[in-house]
Formats: C-alpha cells, sequence, structure tokens
C-alpha cells in the first residue's frame, strides 16, 4: 500500500489514536495532497522541492489543496493560526 491509498495511513491513525479529520498531511507531492485528502486530513502543499510542480498537476486535475505554502514554516505558521498543533 503506498501514497495516495490510505491504507497505511489509516492503520497508523488507528493505532496511534489519532483524529484524522483534525490532522493535516503536508507534503512537496501531488500524492502528498492526495493522500491528505483520502485520509479525510486537511491537506497543505509546501511548494518548495517538487511543489511547483505538483500544483500544476493538481490543477490540471483539478485538485486543490486547502493551503499551497512557500515553505513549511508558513505551512506550520498556518496549521498553527488554524488552531493546529
Amino acid at each position: 500500500c503506498a501514497k495516495p491509498a490510505p491504507g497505511l495511513g489509516r492503520r497508523a491513525a488507528r493505532e496511534l489514536g489519532l483524529d484524522l479529520a483534525a490532522s493535516y498531511m503536508v507534503g512537496d507531492k501531488d500524492v502528498d495532497v492526495l493522500f491528505g485528502l483520502n485520509l479525510g486530513a486537511t491537506p497543505v502543499l509546501v511548494l518548495t522541492g517538487y511543489g511547483r510542480a505538483a500544483a500544476a498537476r493538481l490543477e490540471a486535475l483539478g485538485v486543490r489543496p486547502a493551503h499551497a505554502a512557500a515553505g513549511i514554516l508558513e505551512a506550520a505558521d498556518w496549521i498553527a493560526g488554524r488552531g493546529g498543533a
């Protein structure tokens, strides 16, 4: 089972007692965003690394992350501002 399939993520959440609806998936690849959506988590795309190319691929698919951040610190600030940890 590999991203974006949610199987291992759901198993980990169950074993760790995580609430996926209150969780975030942060990454720089389109599969990270799709994985977050498939999990029921809030997907955040980081535009560094592969992020800009991933944003273009996601747009072509009609898929939007909840937020696109310039970098990991901006992503963390956005999550913290929403009451996330």
